[in-house]
């Protein structure tokens, strides 16, 4: 194991500590990363100091709940990762309670129509389909395919989406957390694990989302957002919105539906993403920099057995390795104002390129799965 990447995590865990963090639940803000990187070096090393260190902030977390129930910012994201980490056993009974409590969040989420990833129902359901047995998943699926085909029919795809000056817009959104592409990936989640039923669903939404693409070979092909007056605006490449996650969600449908038309339309698309500069920010974070990268072209060499994107996987595995090593000397050199290295999200802070690099030596990778990869 490299153990520079293990004395970069105990310096920006030690600062977090030191610096008294705020022991928030959450994927996008909170220290649910940093459980995952205690956990993933325990593993590793079986250094008792990262077990005592993750058992320690779950404490804290426990007894830190709020009335925030979202994957991004509140208690199902801890509820996963008790899940993922095999420690349900510190709630006890106390976890059957609180997925009564997810379960009726859900469904207010559903009769609200909010169907975000990081704020919504689709977070919560993401949760339920990540344990190990729900008796009612069942219910809940149909729930959450019975909006989205009422959406789809209705043409009530809007949601509101902060813009970069704070004004609240009503948009359709295309991204992976807020939008169209999230869903179709979620439905291809379950899919992969046999639900077969909902092949029709699947079907509509990626025609949904290829209507909205440009008829023409050349990029952009997805919009990030349209607007009501039919204004599209394009983002740049990254896990969030942008043709990469549009693209690989076309070329999944393909494969698990055996569509070759969408095998077609992904695999190009995918290629031609990979081959643009443009749209392109050097980032570490996971949800829209270089280490989410390396993992979408890994899944898709494992969809595909394709080995050009492999390859295209270890080029940005690669690359985020050595972004890495630039981003973290310029920091411990103060000669970086970057932050990222001072915030423990799992999306947005240390913790995602930790746990990518660490995934990248040993080869465990189901905690990528909350990429809906």
């Amino acid at each position: 194991m490299n153990t520079f990447y293990i004395k970069s995590f105990d310096f920006c865990y030690k600062r977090l500590r030191f610096a008294d963090a705020q022991n928030s639940q959450g994927l996008v803000r909170g220290e649910i990363g940093v459980l995952l990187c205690l956990h993933s070096l325990f593993k590793i090393t079986k250094d008792n100091k990262y077990l005592d260190e993750m058992y320690g902030i779950l404490n804290l977390l426990i007894e830190k709940f709020d009335n925030d129930f979202s994957l991004g910012y509140g208690i199902s994201a801890l509820t996963w990762i008790l899940e993922l980490t095999e420690q349900k056993a510190l709630l006890g009974d106390q976890i059957d309670e609180l997925d009564e409590i997810l379960e009726r969040e859900f469904f207010l989420m559903i009769d609200q129509n909010n169907l975000d990833f990081y704020n919504g129902a689709l977070g919560i359901l993401f949760y339920f389909i990540q344990k190990a047995a729900y008796e009612r998943l069942d219910i809940l699926i149909s729930c959450f395919e019975n909006r989205v085909n009422l959406n789809i029919e209705t043409g009530d795809l809007y949601s509101s989406f902060r813009e970069k000056d704070g004004v609240v817009s009503t948009v359709i959104n295309m991204g992976t957390p807020h939008g169209i592409t999230g869903i179709l990936l979620l439905f291809l989640v379950l899919k992969e694990k046999g639900y077969t039923n909902l092949d029709h669903t699947i079907r509509k939404i990626s025609t949904l989302l290829l209507g909205y693409c440009s008829t023409s070979n050349s990029r952009p092909f997805f919009p990030s957002t349209i607007r009501r007056n039919g204004q599209y605006t394009f983002g740049r490449i990254a896990w969030c919105y942008g043709d990469l996650m549009g693209a690989y969600a076309i070329l999944k449908t393909g494969i698990l539906l055996n569509e070759d038309q969408y095998m077609q339309i992904g695999y190009r698309m995918l290629k031609s993403v990979s081959n643009s500069t443009d749209y392109l920010k050097s980032d570490l974070c996971l949800c829209h920099g270089y280490a989410s990268f390396a993992h979408i072209y890994q899944n898709a060499f494992h969809l595909t057995g394709k080995e050009e994107f492999l390859q295209l996987a270890i080029n940005w595995q690669d690359r985020t390795r050595r972004l890495f090593e630039i981003q973290f000397t310029a920091y411990l050199q103060k000669r970086s104002s970057d932050k990222i290295f001072e915030n423990p999200s799992l999306f947005i802070g240390f913790s995602g390129v930790f746990m990518s690099l660490l995934t990248w030596e040993t080869g465990e990778r189901e905690w990528t799965k909350c990429l809906l990869i």
